[in-house]
């Protein structure tokens, strides 16, 4: 298994992954035309210092709270815990928060 440690670039897809994509275009610039097709990020912007703040927003943060119960988190949890591990990665804020009031309201 491979660490966080290990990978040229790693990236979030929180409330800096806008950040990200410019710094993940600028490793690799080749992939310019996917990147500002799919998420309106281009080399110019960042050159520029443009910041594009919502690129196509869907809106998901919102609509897991609409779908996910305390007990599908835990579920999802269990499923992806070597990743969590493994990576080092943090739990969501939003998973945490929903895990933490259900067990208030136990």
């Amino acid at each position: 298994y491979r660490d966080i440690e290990n990978y040229k670039f790693v990236g979030s897809m929180g409330k800096d992954l806008y950040r990200d994509l410019g710094r993940f275009l600028r490793q690799y610039p080749t992939l310019e035309p996917a990147m500002e097709s799919i998420f309106k990020v281009s080399l110019q912007n960042e050159k520029t210092k443009q910041v594009n703040v919502k690129g196509v927003e869907t809106g998901a943060a919102g609509q897991v709270l609409e779908y996910y119960t305390p007990h599908t988190v835990r579920r999802v949890l269990e499923y992806y815990a070597i990743d969590y591990v493994l990576l080092k990665l943090p739990i969501p804020e939003w998973a945490e928060e929903m895990l933490q009031q259900e067990e208030a309201n136990v």
